[in-house]
């Protein structure tokens, strides 16, 4: 659980940190680009996480 508790937190801050690139918020922009291509990989990880618990869960109740 806590490993998804910063997982959620690491994504939320690579989000944040991709909102507040300087405008626009588009491909010319490479520091946006950067940033939330970051914040993409981090919730890749957060959903990898999440699965992980899910399974746990899962065998658990099996």
């Amino acid at each position: 659980m806590a490993a998804v508790e910063t997982a959620k937190q690491a994504a939320n801050e690579s989000l944040r940190r991709a909102q507040s690139a300087p405008l626009p918020h588009i491909a010319d922009n490479t520091v946006f680009i950067a940033l939330f291509e970051r914040h993409l990989s981090d919730r890749e990880v957060l959903f990898s996480k999440i699965r992980q618990l899910d399974d746990a869960k899962a065998s658990l109740r099996a």
